[in-house]
């Protein structure tokens, strides 16, 4: 090979590369960002937003794509008991929904605290798949993924306060995903009383279990930082 022909070579790969690099760059990416576990001030709330299954009174939902909501009940326990959630309408599919809520553009939270709410059940379901996504202003309105479960991670739920304040306190609004997926059809109380790919699920809610405040997923913001100090901890370090 002719030097002429060896130069131009370079250059052909330099350009390739520079302009594969270019892509990546281009290519909105979902980040990954760590959860921070807190626990809520005695203060109450200047302002909560939140999402009920019993009655269904989901103000913020958006959007749903392949998703069923499921009512199991076991009448024959020694409390009867009935729970609800949302869960993946087909095996082996991704289903989506999407919660956003907004306020006051004048209202900037000092303190934002928000209770997601999402189960993987990976012993019954090893294919069962969980993504727990946020977006904000600050995000410029790109997913952040909050936490993957299933595919052998060790988390197999969240449902514990966490503090979102980083990405709401410059923003007017916080727009939630949970992305699911199942394979296995599940079966409750009985194998012939089928309740869907419930492997995973979010927004369980009982309705025997009365929680302050009675939602299945809040968020819920203070105007002014309360004076108690709050307690946070990784969430590696459950």
């Amino acid at each position: 090979m002719s030097v002429r022909k060896q130069i131009y070579s370079l250059y052909t790969l330099i350009a390739a590369c520079g302009l594969l690099a270019g892509y990546l760059v281009a290519v909105p990416r979902d980040e990954v960002s760590p959860i921070y576990l807190i626990y809520p001030p005695e203060v109450p709330a200047d302002l909560t937003f939140g999402e009920s299954l019993f009655p269904d009174q989901q103000p913020g939902l958006v959007s749903s794509s392949n998703m069923a909501m499921i009512t199991e009940r076991n009448d024959k326990a020694p409390t009867a008991h009935m729970v609800r959630y949302w869960c993946p309408r087909s095996s082996n599919s991704w289903g989506e929904i999407i919660y956003e809520w907004k306020w006051d553009v004048s209202w900037q939270p000092e303190l934002a605290i928000m209770k997601p709410n999402l189960h993987v059940f990976s012993e019954l379901d090893p294919f069962a798949r969980g993504e727990f996504y946020i977006a904000t202003e600050s995000t410029r309105d790109q997913w952040l993924l909050m936490l993957a479960m299933g595919e052998n991670k060790s988390d197999t739920r969240l449902d514990r306060e966490i503090d979102v304040t980083r990405w709401v306190r410059n923003s007017r609004y916080l727009r939630v995903k949970y992305r699911l997926k199942a394979q296995k059809m599940m079966y409750h109380p009985t194998p012939n009383d089928p309740i869907g790919f419930a492997g995973a699920h979010a927004l369980r809610q009982h309705i025997d279990r009365p929680i302050q405040p009675p939602y299945a997923m809040y968020l819920s913001l203070w105007r002014h930082r309360p004076p108690e100090p709050s307690l946070n901890q990784s969430a590696s370090e459950r």
